[in-house]
């Protein structure tokens, strides 16, 4: 069980620090304006999927492509919309799309799901003293004297 939140506790800091880098990089970016120019379509297993493709202006006045790097049966663009775009400015190709979910959503998604799973064991754990916080009349506190005398 210990091994469990451990492991837990690791995935919650691996997403910190993948958000604490993705905000770091996005610190040493510039940012523009893109335009979507086409959805890619994939096929999933049970729909049509689609990955954003959009074009931007780099610093250098040279045209640049943005690839979504997921694909999603809805895409929340359409072709012609307008897309904001961060990009290391040494390497127009290391590019994203400056939203919450398309920069920090998977670093995010693990470190919630590493503090709630470490919450949780740990509930699991200490279940007993939890109980007996929650329902002091239910679970009364061990009499350690009493129980050693037994023995």
């Amino acid at each position: 069980m210990k091994i469990l939140i451990f492991i837990s506790l690791l995935s919650a800091i691996m997403g910190a620090a993948w958000c604490s880098y993705i905000y770091f990089k996005i610190q040493k970016s510039k940012v523009c304006w893109g335009t979507v120019v086409s959805l890619e379509r994939s096929r999933g297993k049970e729909s049509k999927n689609y990955t954003v493709v959009a074009s931007f202006i780099g610093k250098n006045e040279h045209e640049y492509l943005y690839r979504s790097s997921y694909t999603s049966s809805h895409p929340g663009y359409s072709v012609g919309d307008g897309i904001r775009i961060f990009y290391d400015p040494g390497d127009p190709n290391d590019n994203g799309v400056m939203s919450f979910m398309g920069s920090y959503g998977m670093g995010f998604i693990i470190f919630v799901a590493g503090v709630m799973s470490s919450v949780v064991l740990m509930c699991i754990l200490n279940s007993y003293l939890l109980m007996e916080v929650i329902h002091p009349k239910l679970f009364p506190k061990l009499n350690v004297e009493k129980t050693i005398e037994r023995f």
